[in-house]
């Protein structure tokens, strides 16, 4: 089992290693698909985990920094209580992210981390607009060009939000998606 393992392991490095070097673009839309978690704090465990969608803009400094700008809508059962009992709600809470990402490029895949800010802004609707707040937020990501070009992409995120200091909220988001790049970076 091991020596299978071991070649299977080979054969993907190899291939990565082998595969045409692919020019970066220079700016990328992306759109993905998400679930979204609360991760810990008094604020987020008043909600459940739910579906979300995230829009993105990368825009490429150099061939291993980019900085980006993102959106993240994300609808969350909630929970309402009052002296008749309690209640579940849908709530669409929204988390806007941004900050400055470091790439690896590999071939056509690309491996990359980031750090920068936040802001979760929490549905009207359910009473929460004092816990508005501005967040850090970081991710990890692995994306695969599926053309020649290396302009359209495909890939996926984990991304975690939380407040600075003694955490009223952490989020946690897994997502895969699609990115489409425009212009080339000039090497």
């Amino acid at each position: 089992m091991m020596t299978v393992i071991l070649r299977v392991s080979a054969f993907v490095t190899l291939a990565v290693a082998a595969s045409a070097q692919v020019a970066p673009t220079r700016g990328n839309f992306s759109l993905e698909a998400a679930a979204l978690f609360p991760a810990g704090g008094y604020k987020a465990d008043e909600y459940s985990s739910g579906p979300a969608l995230r829009a993105g803009y990368e825009l490429r400094l150099h061939r291993y920094v980019s900085a980006e700008a993102g959106w993240t809508g994300a609808w969350m059962p909630g929970v309402s209580c009052d002296r008749v009992g309690c209640a579940h709600p849908t709530y669409r809470n929204d988390l806007i992210d941004y900050g400055i990402r470091g790439i690896y490029p590999a071939g056509r895949m690309e491996i990359s981390i980031g750090v920068g800010g936040g802001h979760i802004r929490f549905d009207k609707s359910s009473g929460d607009n004092y816990y508005d707040s501005a967040l850090l937020q970081y991710s990890a990501r692995a994306t695969f060009a599926i053309n020649k070009s290396g302009s359209l992409r495909v890939g996926g995120t984990i991304r975690a939000w939380r407040d600075l200091g003694r955490p009223i909220q952490e989020w946690v988001s897994m997502s895969a998606g699609v990115s489409y790049g425009l212009g080339r970076l000039k090497r």
